[in-house]
């Protein structure tokens, strides 16, 4: 707020989209035109064509989990996912649950493959 700036949340281009370069710099562009000053992409698939598109238009972009990127421009935030999944495992058996399911994110995210080890670790460590 003391800097006269405003978060603003929108849907990037489907999946699809975000493959196509057109679709990727045209939408890169329309986010700039409209004042955007820098992207936080949210645990995206397939963001390579944002990425270029961004870097191309000089708009900083920062991806929040990246999904199936090994981009060499991207830039990026990752969580504690393996230690978050063992945290919250730990604090249902310590509730006394014995029976515990899993549903995790797509098998080509890092994110979700950190929280599925995490998760099985606290099982393990119970001998569950």
């Amino acid at each position: 707020m003391e800097a006269g700036l405003d978060l603003i949340t929108r849907l990037a281009p489907d999946k699809q989209g975000r493959r196509q370069r057109t679709t990727a710099h045209a939408w890169v562009s329309d986010q700039a035109d409209s004042g955007v000053i820098g992207i936080v992409g949210l645990t995206l698939s397939a963001p390579d064509a944002l990425l270029d598109a961004a870097a191309d238009a000089d708009l900083p972009f920062v991806m929040i989990d990246p999904v199936d990127t090994h981009h060499r421009r991207m830039v990026s935030v990752c969580l504690s996912n393996w230690a978050g999944a063992r945290a919250a495992t730990d604090h249902l058996i310590g509730l006394g649950h014995r029976r515990l399911g899993w549903i995790g994110g797509p098998e080509a995210s890092i994110a979700a493959r950190d929280r599925l080890y995490g998760y099985r670790a606290a099982l393990y460590a119970a001998h569950l």
